[in-house]
């Protein structure tokens, strides 16, 4: 499936950037229903008894649980939101990029934010 994959990607990129860029929004839109869909179904699931206490007690070391656990999450999560500095390196492709690309950037992040969050209390309620 790899070199299928690789033989694809490879193909739609050489035929041209219109091609390109709605092979990747047919992606994108999978992998948000794929998400949506998880959310809906496991919502259903949640038990609220499941999120309380909501920030455990700490165990007395560091990162284990208690703020310091709420920390050394953060810290890990922080990373998941790289990819972000790749619409900026676009901006010298949109129309009014002092307009748009700040607006881009604000809006997607919202959205990795809800989502991040929504999926993050299905799996732990």
């Amino acid at each position: 499936p790899a070199v299928g994959i690789s033989v694809f990607i490879t193909v739609v990129l050489s035929v041209g950037i219109r091609s390109t860029a709605w092979v990747t929004g047919v992606v994108v839109a999978v992998k948000l229903l794929i998400i949506v869909l998880f959310v809906g179904v496991g919502a259903a699931h949640v038990k609220l008894s499941n999120l309380s206490p909501f920030i455990p007690a700490s165990t007395g070391s560091f990162g284990h649980f208690g703020a310091t656990g709420v920390i050394r999450g953060a810290a890990v999560v922080f990373f998941s939101f790289g990819g972000f500095d790749q619409i900026s390196a676009l901006a010298q492709e949109a129309h009014n990029p002092q307009r748009t690309v700040p607006m881009a950037i604000l809006t997607s992040l919202g959205i990795a934010v809800v989502l991040y969050v929504a999926v993050s209390l299905v799996l732990c309620g």
